[in-house]
């Protein structure tokens, strides 16, 4: 009923010959650009006090800018494919390392190429790399590992020439993909020596493999160095504006200024320990909360759309804009056009996103009521053994816990904290332990969690291919949490306990949210090269 609703009101906003348009006139050209890694508070639109964006902020102020865009999950290659789809991940089936979207699934520049328009796409490779099946429907396709740091201008850079190639006139599609925040952490210069006014701390080089030991426990890292590390990443944002200024420069330069609709966003933004984690492994507000702002370059005046939007409504809304057919049901998606003019902020709407490192899936909802995000985390492994890494944390409602773990990493210690403090430290071996957790009596819900000092072993049976220390025998270890985001943007009070009747609604609503593969995708064994280059990004080890 949703979509249907949000079609009429678009066919009706196009009639009327929205504001949006300059002189009723379509749009010709679409920019597409995605910032690979941006979360959309280190930018100024949308609060950041540091002078990060300029550009970005003053590009925004005449667009239409959604505060509160969401991507479906927090990983490069599934999300990319869920713009370029419209579709949720589950739907696509398009999943690191090796998945390929299956020729019966359309793609955004195949409906813009059957349409007539020139299409063109550059990318930095790794998970946005041509044989996942980003290159099909583009005249020109490159995925180039241009290298950091400057990545950004050089990639811009063919783009810029490619756009210098058009006709007067010629209807066009083009996608711009940069890694440049990306870790690891290397701004071009002089933004990432202007990035930190002191000497910098001694630490270890921040890529991607040494985040992901830091996020289980096996670096240590100081709050100075965090610190350190998110200065960095703002100075790569910084260096990126200035990039996309000279690009979009560039597009006013060849006479693009009035009928080109430029689309900026972001695959999924980046953690800081906000909630215990580096890079993107968590499915917070900081990995899911990204910027999308949609300009017509002759757009008279600015906007700021408030209610959640998704990733996958990118597809249908620039299709919508520029006047491309397309069949609305074969999107999850829908057309953003009839919120163009504004919206309601008391309308009530929702978005999805469920992660990949971790077994959670949440729901957003905004409404009158308040700005709330719902995490059930869940791992539904059948033969009830459950692999865990350093540690776990989960709700437990029952007034006695019995624990039954196996060791994977010799004979070790295990700490247990209930509500926050430590309430027992038994020793676990290889042959299995059983463990009494004394609990508190007449407490609705604890939260348990388990610590351990060792996690050599890595495979397949962890989630996200991370270490196993342990494994946890005939126990389904839940956890349920609520935020409520416009009270507590760094959601850092978890409501769920004190909320238990939303909090089971919410519960409830994300039940619907689950889909079927549209079709099967297809496996492609890694060239050396792409294995290479998906190692330098910290995605394999």
């Amino acid at each position: 009923m949703r979509k249907l609703i949000l079609v009429v009101a678009t066919l009706a906003a196009l009639a009327a010959g929205s504001w949006l348009y300059v002189e009723s006139q379509r749009p010709k050209g679409v920019i597409l650009i995605s910032i690979d890694t941006l979360r959309a508070d280190r930018l100024g639109a949308y609060g950041y006090p540091l002078d990060t964006s300029p550009f970005f902020d003053e590009f925004a102020a005449r667009g239409t800018l959604f505060e509160n865009a969401i991507v479906q999950l927090p990983g490069t290659l599934p999300s990319h494919m869920s713009i370029f789809t419209g579709l949720y991940p589950a739907e696509h089936g398009v999943y690191p390392p090796d998945r390929i979207l299956s020729n019966e699934i359309p793609t955004l520049p195949e409906m813009f190429s059957d349409a007539g328009f020139s299409t063109a796409g550059f990318t930095e490779g790794g998970y946005v790399s041509g044989h996942y099946g980003f290159e099909r429907g583009f005249d020109e396709f490159r995925a180039v590992n241009t290298g950091k740091p400057g990545a950004a201008g050089r990639t811009f850079a063919l783009a810029k020439d490619w756009l210098s190639q058009l006709e007067k006139g010629e209807d066009f599609f083009l996608f711009v993909h940069t890694y440049e925040v990306h870790d690891p952490y290397l701004p071009m210069e002089p933004y990432g020596e202007n990035s930190w006014p002191r000497e910098a701390p001694d630490v270890w080089e921040p890529t991607g493999a040494n985040l992901t030991a830091a996020s289980e426990g096996l670096l240590d890292v100081t709050p100075e160095q965090v610190e350190y590390f998110s200065a960095l990443y703002d100075a790569g944002i910084r260096y990126v504006d200035q990039e996309l200024r000279l690009l979009l420069e560039h597009a006013w330069a060849a006479g693009l200024s009035r009928d080109t609709t430029v689309v900026i966003t972001s695959d999924h933004g980046e953690e800081f320990l906000e909630h215990g984690s580096f890079v993107h492994r968590q499915v917070y507000n900081e990995t899911l909360h990204v910027p999308l702002l949609i300009r017509t370059l002759g757009q008279r005046r600015g906007q700021r759309v408030p209610e959640l939007v998704q990733s996958i409504d990118i597809a249908p809304t620039v299709l919508d804009m520029l006047g491309v057919r397309f069949d609305a049901e074969s999107f999850s998606g829908t057309s953003l056009v009839p919120v163009f003019d504004g919206g309601d902020p008391d309308a009530e709407s929702e978005a999805f996103a469920e992660g990949l490192s971790q077994p959670t899936r949440t729901l957003y909802r905004k409404n009158k009521d308040g700005f709330f995000q719902f995490l059930l985390t869940r791992d539904e492994r059948p033969d009830g053994r459950l692999p865990v890494g350093r540690s776990l944390i989960f709700d437990w409602a029952l007034q006695s816990l019995t624990l039954y773990p196996t060791s994977q990493a010799g004979e070790q210690d295990l700490q247990i904290f209930v509500d926050g403090q430590l309430a027992k430290i038994s020793t676990i071996n290889e042959n299995g332990t059983e463990i009494e957790v004394p609990l508190a009596a007449n407490v609705r819900k604890h939260r348990i969690e388990l610590r351990v000092a060792q996690c050599p072993q890595r495979g397949e049976e962890a989630v996200g291919g991370g270490c196993v220390a342990y494994f946890l025998e005939g126990m389904r270890a839940e956890r349920r949490e609520l935020f409520r985001i416009d009270n507590d943007p760094l959601e850092t009070r978890d409501l769920s306990d004190m909320r238990p009747a939303l909090t089971r609604d919410l519960e409830l609503s994300l039940e619907n949210y689950r889909w079927k593969a549209k079709a099967g995708a297809l496996r492609e064994e890694l060239s050396e090269e792409q294995v290479e280059r998906l190692k330098a990004l910290g995605y394999l080890q």
